[in-house]
């Protein structure tokens, strides 16, 4: 049976924002698309750039460094990237 555990609550995390998280000291990117709740890995593998503080354009995750990563799947807009 999977474990869940609580790392932030929906109140916490508004519509079109992200923000890191730990869980278990691995950082983990949040984000809100319509109400929609997501968790990806916290770091670009561009570059490591933690996604936490990056920003949302619909279903993209922008890293500071401005590589962008599709919240749903993860796939990256570059297609040798991905989360």
């Amino acid at each position: 049976m999977a474990e869940y555990e609580t790392v932030a609550r929906t109140p916490e995390l508004g519509p079109g924002t992200v923000r890191e998280v730990l869980l278990r000291g691995r950082p983990l990117a949040l984000a809100n698309v319509g109400q929609t709740y997501y968790a990806l890995d916290g770091l670009c593998p561009a570059d490591g750039t933690p996604l936490g503080e990056g920003r949302l354009n619909g279903d993209l995750l922008i890293c500071p460094r401005d590589h962008a990563y599709d919240v749903r799947d993860g796939h990256g807009e570059d297609s040798r990237l991905s989360l």
